[in-house]
């Protein structure tokens, strides 16, 4: 069986501004896409700006998304490498008390961006935030579809 090349999607998005910010439109866009499809409010929850105004740009998060009405959020993070041997996609989940009354279920996804990891990522987040699927659920998915990607490399 032949192999299929990764290809990875802005591999310079870490030593370049301009590419970082297309980057994290892309991100947006398709993520606030979601959310209007199934008429659900999506919205950043981590500031990406400094005391000064001045933009983050490490990547952590690339972009995070919070369905409020759950008090569920997203956060990817995005790893560059200079060659993909393989798909790195995983996730975890955290709570995050930025309201120490109301901490935020976020579910973490840690990636180098592919096509392939985009589209997976993006079906991770809709589980997660538009069908509220419970998190030993969504344990269970990650868990199984990460085993069936080692077993196919």
């Amino acid at each position: 069986m032949e192999e299929k090349e990764i290809i990875i999607l802005y591999p310079d998005f870490l030593e370049d501004e301009e590419i970082y910010d297309q980057l994290e439109a892309s991100w947006n866009e398709a993520i606030m896409a979601l959310g209007e499809e199934h008429e659900i409010s999506l919205a950043p929850y981590i500031n990406q700006f400094d005391a000064e105004g001045n933009k983050y740009r490490e990547a952590n998060p690339i972009i995070s998304a919070l369905e409020q009405s759950a008090n569920r959020g997203v956060r990817i993070i995005q790893y560059t490498v200079e060659e993909a041997q393989e798909l790195f996609i995983s996730a975890f989940f955290n709570e995050l008390p930025l309201d120490e009354d109301n901490p935020i279920q976020e579910m973490v996804i840690d990636l180098v961006l592919s096509e392939e990891t985009k589209l997976k990522a993006l079906e991770w987040i809709k589980l997660w935030l538009i069908d509220q699927i419970e998190q030993e659920e969504m344990d269970e998915i990650i868990e199984e579809e990460m085993e069936l990607a080692e077993e196919a490399a």
